[in-house]
Formats: C-alpha cells, structure tokens, sequence
C-alpha cells in the first residue's frame, strides 16, 4: 500500500525528568479504501476451506442452510448448541427446524442427509446427544482437537499428514498411560 493511502499517526512524548519532548510519527494502514472496510476477525470465527465444498447432492438452499448452521458450533469441540441463559444446549431437529424455518419432517430429511454425506454425526458426551459438525465442511477452533479428530477420523484421513497422524497417535498413547 503506498504511502498516501495510510494515515500519519504521531505521537508526542514527553519525559518530565529530562524536560524533553520528542515526536514519533508512524504510518498505519487505512481502514477504507478502494476495496471497502477493512475488519478484523475475531477467534470465534468459523474457517472454511475453499478447495472441500459441501457435496454436489445438496442443492443451493440446502447449502445455505448448513452454512446457517456453521454459526452454531461451539468452539474448540465442534458439537452444535444453542446457547439460553449463557448455557449451551445440544441442538435437536427441533431447534434446527427453527433455524431452518422447515417442518420437522423436511429438516429431518435434511439432517439424514447431512449425516448420510458426514457433515455431521452424533456424538455422545457427558451421556448427551449432540449433533458434532465435520471440520473439513467448518472449524472453529485454531487448531483441530483430539476430540474431534476421533470423531472424525475417517472423514480427515486424506487431509492429515503423515506427521501430524504421528504426533496424534502419540497424544493417544500418553491419554491410554493415564
């Protein structure tokens, strides 16, 4: 970005022991230009990767509606909530109804779908059912937890690397020795 597309920040500083006040100016990168606002981020954003979309059985309202469901996983494990009073709830076919705005049979046609083509399974934590969604399809998390990759496993197996197999395995080991 060239310069006349920053803003000048200066900041004046003054050190009373010294009696002296100097001037530091620094340029910084402008909030809007030519491509629009820039945002950040935050770490509660959901992570998809281009090159894995969703599964060409899905039509175009479908894949808007799991895309609609990517706001619900809960981060850092990946089980879809819905959150009352601060607390996560396990979301049923009910609340994805809601979300959906569908009848309970054409959303349980559609979460059978989901888990036809592994987008989402149902995982049992805590002795509680919830709905967990496939971390190539959305991630939450910064990086992919235990959990999660046993749920997972054989979704992620052609995504994983070599290395990265060893070092889970060894994280198993060390969870078996405890």
């Amino acid at each position: 970005m060239s310069k006349d597309r920053k803003i000048e920040k200066r900041v004046i500083y003054t050190d009373a022991k010294m009696n002296e006040t100097y001037e530091k100016i620094s340029y910084v990168n402008s909030m809007v230009d030519e491509n629009g606002y820039r945002f950040w981020n935050n770490k509660l954003s959901v992570k998809i990767f281009i090159e894995q979309p969703l599964p060409s059985a899905f039509i175009w309202s479908e894949k808007g509606r799991i895309n609609e469901l990517r706001h619900y996983i809960l981060e850092d494990n990946q089980l879809l909530v819905y959150r009352r009073n601060r607390k996560p709830y396990p979301i049923t076919n009910k609340e994805i109804s809601n979300i959906f705005k569908l009848s309970i049979s054409q959303t349980s046609r559609i979460v059978n779908k989901m888990k036809q083509y592994n987008i989402i399974k149902t995982v049992k934590v805590n002795n509680t059912k919830y709905f967990a969604f496939n971390p190539i399809y959305g991630l939450k998390a910064k990086k992919l937890p235990l959990t999660v990759y046993l749920w997972f496993e054989k979704e992620l197996e052609p995504y994983i690397s070599g290395y990265a197999k060893n070092r889970i395995i060894k994280q198993i080991e060390v969870l078996k020795q405890k």
